[in-house]
Order: structure tokens, then sequence, then C-alpha cells
């Protein structure tokens, strides 16, 4: 009787996988989507700054306290990587540092904690998924429009508002025949594009088993078309990255070490191209993929100045000092690896890449059953990190872009420690069915005449769909 109300109850959990998002995770992406900027005496600020602020002080003692759980390795990371850059700007600019302190800081730590807190099961990160999904659609007829005409609808609703500051587009430039890049409420177009493109793979791969192949088929391609409408190589690029590791995962499903093996080709790639190259590799690379080649020569001007600037300064960065770029280069850096590095010191990059790469490591070598929820959020999340970790030395984010970089990064650290019957619930789910049959007639005893399959024989697995 024991194992039959288990069984029940585990295939009860698994068909109960819709569960709502927290309200703060909804607020939270919809201030980061809508940025409203307005002056309080000499201080800019933001909704989401208002947000953070708020709330991150709260966050932050339960963190410790340990109502997300203990915490793990990827905290310590977030934590160092935000306490060294605060540092940093105490030491380099003491006459900013308590404006920094109280708003990039809170912006940063922010965007990780929310997700810490409010993706703390399976059935929330496929809620998480599908929101992002949805939001990413509410965009496309905007940014079909700004594509063609220039005209950003949402922009010019924003500045009609009384009390609010003004908010321009970061260029006009036209591309591929007349294009115009859309930004809608983003910073940049690349950060649209950005945006997008770090929802493909949560919407394709993630939800696998909670939405239809169609309706995952629809999210990517209109994704994709947002990611377009950007006309951002570096856009352009993640969501190709996250494509080509789909092929790859559903053309390798039966090889042994799938993963053991895309790395070492990788490697051995970039080897070759390092070497056949007259230049580095990577810049070879993006001169091929870049919708304006022009960009890729000054950002390896820029590259070569900044390495040069993270040697003289290593430990606390250069801050917001002025660190010696001729005058004809505009000094933006489109490699956000770099910059911190650059900006705040060593010591701050290898914490958040630590943070970034270390959870991606531990989370892929958890033993999630095959085909459940978790192992195809496990998946999607990946991807999305992967292809957001090289992106990112391709393109500069700050301001609500760096915040949701961070949320994407603390939505998938549940998986360290989700327990088991998580793990197990699809598998539960597919099992076999209860030997109680109910009828109108005497049953007779004896062994039911139903063959009940054993998922380690080759008879006894399950066709597995194609991805």
């Amino acid at each position: 009787m024991s194992s039959k109300t288990g069984s029940f109850s585990g295939r009860q959990q698994a068909t109960s996988t819709s569960e709502k998002l927290p309200f703060l995770a909804t607020l939270t992406i919809f201030v980061l989507m809508v940025p409203l900027n307005f002056d309080v005496g000499p201080i800019n600020l933001s909704t989401s700054r208002v947000l953070f602020l708020i709330f991150v002080p709260l966050l932050t003692i339960n963190l410790l306290r340990g109502k997300y759980g203990k915490i793990n390795i990827v905290d310590l990371f977030v934590l160092f990587h935000v306490f060294w850059l605060t540092l940093s700007i105490f030491i380099n600019n003491p006459d900013v540092a308590v404006t920094f302190a109280g708003s990039n800081a809170c912006a940063i730590l922010g965007g990780y904690l929310v997700a810490r807190a409010s993706i703390r099961t399976s059935a929330q990160f496929q809620t998480l998924c599908k929101f992002l999904c949805f939001a990413a659609l509410c965009t496309l007829p905007f940014a079909v429009i700004e594509t063609l005409t220039n005209k950003s609808l949402l922009r010019d609703l924003i500045n009609a508002i009384p009390g609010l500051n003004e908010s321009s587009r970061a260029t006009s430039e036209q591309r591929l025949g007349g294009l115009y890049r859309a930004q809608l409420l983003f910073a940049h177009p690349i950060h649209y594009g950005f945006f997008c493109s770090l929802i493909f793979s949560l919407g394709f791969v993630a939800l696998r088993d909670h939405v239809s192949r169609g309706a995952r088929s629809f999210y990517a391609f209109s994704i994709g078309l947002c990611c377009f409408f950007s006309l951002s190589s570096g856009a352009v690029l993640a969501m190709a990255i996250q494509a080509l590791l789909m092929m790859w995962q559903s053309a390798t499903r039966r090889l042994k070490n799938q993963w053991n093996t895309l790395l070492t080709g990788s490697v051995v790639f970039y080897i070759v191209a390092e070497i056949a190259s007259d230049r580095p590799a990577i810049i070879a690379i993006l001169s091929r993929l870049a919708f304006n080649s022009s960009t890729v020569s000054i950002r390896q001007r820029l590259f070569e100045y900044g390495t040069e600037q993270i040697g003289k300064t290593p430990v606390f960065g250069v801050g917001y000092n002025d660190w010696g770029l001729p005058p004809w280069m505009s000094g933006s850096i489109d490699n956000f690896w770099l910059l911190q590095a650059l900006v705040y010191g060593i010591p701050s990059l290898i914490a958040l890449a630590g943070a970034t790469i270390i959870p991606m490591l531990l989370i892929g070598r958890r033993d999630f059953a095959k085909d459940s929820s978790l192992q195809h959020a496990r998946l999607g999340w990946i991807f999305t990190m992967i292809s957001m970790c090289l992106t990112l030395a391709t393109v500069a984010v700050w301001g609500e872009m760096h915040s949701f970089v961070m949320f994407i990064l603390g939505s998938g650290v549940f998986m360290l420690a989700v327990e088991a019957d998580q793990a197990d619930t699809k598998q539960v789910e597919a099992g076999p069915r209860s030997a109680i049959r109910y009828t109108r007639f005497d049953q007779q005893p004896g062994p039911s005449r139903r063959r009940q399959g054993n998922p380690n024989t080759r008879e006894g697995r399950s066709i597995r769909r194609p991805l």
C-alpha cells in the first residue's frame, strides 16, 4: 500500500508542474524591459535601481540566513565580485564611490539575488521561461516598425510622460539595404538583440515536454526575428551558438562523451585558427561574422590598449579615470570581460568568471534523469550561459542589461542543490501503471496480463523524440 501511495503522489507531483512566477521576479523583468529614468535632486534614478535599493538589503540578509538554501560557491563569488568592484571605485574614484555603491553595485547584485530568491524549483524555472518567451514576443511588432521606419512608438510614449528624463536612440545607423536597428527601450540595439538571444534556448530546449514542439518552434522563430531586427552580429552570434549546441546534442545523443568531444574539438579548432591567422583568432572570426567589418579593427586596437593598461593596474583597475587612449578613439570597449579587469581589476574578473563557469560545470555533472524536466532545464540554461559567456567577449553591457545577465545567472543556481525527487518526477510519471485495475467484474487473482516494460532493456525503452 505504501508503495502504491508513493507512486500516486509522485505522479501527482509530476503533473502539477504549473507554478506561478513570484511577483518580485515578474516585476523585475518588467522594470528591466521598461526602464523609466528620473532625477531626484542631483541623483539620476531608474525604476530598476529604486526596486533594487529597496529589496537588495533584505534579499542579502535572507541569503546569509539561509532562507534560499545553503550559501554556495556561486553566492560567494558574486558577493566577492560586487565587494571588489565597490572597493575599486572607493580607491580610484572616492568622490563617486557612495553613489556607485548605492546604485550600480545594487543593480548588479539585485539581478542575481532576485532570481536566486524567486527561482527555487523546476516548475518555477519553467514558468520563468514561458514568461520570458511571452515578453520577447510582445516586443516583435514594435521591433518590426522600428526597423522599417526608425520610429520607436514605446520611446515616444515614455518621453510624453511628464517628469521622466527623455530617452533617445543610441544610433540611427542603417544596415543591410536600409534597415534601421531596433532598440525599443533598451540602452542600445545590441542590448535588445542580446536580451532576446538569451531567451532562445530557454524557450526551445528548457520547455520541452511542457510546451508542444509547434509552440516551441514558434517561440524560436519569433525570437530569432527579434535578434535579427537588432542588426547586431553579437546577438545573432549568441543565437547561432545555441542553435549549434542544440544540433550537436541531438546528433550525438548516443555518444558517451559528447560534451568532452565538443570541447576538445573546439579547442583544437581555435588553436589551428590562431596558428593559421595573421591576427588573433577571435578577431579573425569576428571579422567574418560582423555586419560591419570596420568595427572589428577598432575592437582589436581597444583590446591591445586595454590589456596594456591592465598590466599597469592589475589589482584595483583604473576605475573611471582616463587610461590614455588616443584622442580619435571613443573609449567604448566592446568586451565585457576585458572591461571588468580594466575598470575594477583582475580579482573582480576572476570572481565573476568563477561565478559563471563553475555552476555550469557542477550542474552539468549532476545525475538528472534522462528526458526529465530538470534535464531539459539544465540543457536550456547551460546553452544560454555558454552563448552568453562567449558573446560577452564581443559586447559591453551596462545598466538594466547588466542586471538581466546576473538574473539569468541566478535563475539556474537552484539546480546545484535541487532535491532528487524533483529530478525523478518525469521518470515517475512515465513509469509503469499501477497493477490495480478498476472494473465492474470480478478480477481473477494471478499475474497481470499486461506486460511491464523494463526500462533497462531495448524492448522497454521508450522512443525518444528528437530535440
